[in-house]
């Protein structure tokens, strides 16, 4: 297979931050910055995906969420993460952003324009089912179609709205995976409503290895690693702790993880989730399990 991969040049001069993660705005250059060379030097890789990754020395797109504080760009710190490309990422332009939404919106009112953040979604493709995804930015390189699986070379930075993202320096198309899974949720940490299955649903008391649970948050984790404790009902016994895709402790106890890129779900509301093995080491103690889907609101 024939591997390609971007070159992303940056202009490091006066007043011009490289490598950096601070979001404090930064002095524009007198020359426009150079445009991006496409340089076909990466490596030819084994056709086989595995393979192909470990000859990379990549990571999955979510791992270097967790383990963020190993891969800082105002650290000079550096990594490959592979995942699947996704869209641009769009947001609402700064001054429809500035005005509050009605709370009755017309129906015939138009929609926010919305304008590019110069960054695009990268998928991780082995967990969550697409919404595991991280934002990147490509330095405005022509890129492969959505959906190409790609391992990306850089490090974390901040944007001017003191996101993390991740400044891509090198690109290389990786051989999609033998099996490739369905990524049927978008991504990001959204959790909407959608009707549950019917067939296999049950409350989380009443859980079965492979299943459909439905469940209330009882307590949230107060740490990454800890678990939703979650039962039937407000009021009712904790039955199990569950984990949600992407949520594991970083290494040395560092979370560098923001809002966004955790789940946010609330007491009083009905979710359900499609779960793995339900592990119970103590019959009187909640079960643990792990959610092999994210969460969504039941209605």
């Amino acid at each position: 297979m024939r591997a390609w991969a971007l070159s992303l040049i940056v202009l490091c001069g006066a007043g011009v931050g490289c490598g950096d993660d601070d979001a404090k705005p930064r002095a524009v250059a007198d020359e426009p910055p150079p445009a991006v060379e496409v340089v076909d030097a990466a490596p030819e890789l084994p056709s086989d995906p595995d393979l192909a990754i470990a000859r990379l020395g990549a990571i999955p797109a979510w791992e270097a969420v967790v383990q963020r504080d190993w891969f800082l760009a105002r650290r000079k710190q550096h990594g490959i993460v592979y995942g699947r490309l996704g869209t641009e990422i769009l947001e609402p332009a700064p001054a429809a952003a500035a005005v509050a939404p009605s709370p009755s919106p017309s129906p015939s009112a138009p929609a926010p324009a919305l304008v590019s953040t110069g960054q695009h979604w990268l998928i991780d493709d082995t967990e969550g089912g697409g919404a595991l995804a991280i934002r990147v930015a490509f330095g405005g390189a022509k890129l492969p179609e959505a959906g190409t699986r790609l391992g990306v070379g850089g490090a974390w930075a901040l944007d001017d709205a003191d996101r993390w993202y991740w400044k891509a320096d090198t690109v290389t198309r990786l051989p999609p995976p033998a099996a490739p899974p369905e990524l049927p949720y978008p991504p990001g940490h959204t959790v909407a409503v959608v009707a549950p299955p019917r067939e296999g649903l049950r409350p989380v008391s009443k859980a079965i290895d492979n299943g459909v649970i439905l469940f209330q948050v009882l307590a949230a984790p107060r740490e990454e690693g800890e678990g939703w404790k979650i039962g039937d009902e407000l009021g009712s016994p904790v039955a199990a702790i569950l984990y949600f895709p992407g949520e594991r402790p970083s290494y040395g106890g560092h979370d560098l993880r923001q809002p966004s890129e955790r789940w946010q779900l609330k007491r009083a509301i009905t979710y359900w989730v499609r779960t793995g093995k339900v592990r119970k080491k103590d019959k009187d103690a909640p079960a643990t399990l792990n959610a092999v889907s994210p969460p969504a609101r039941a209605w």
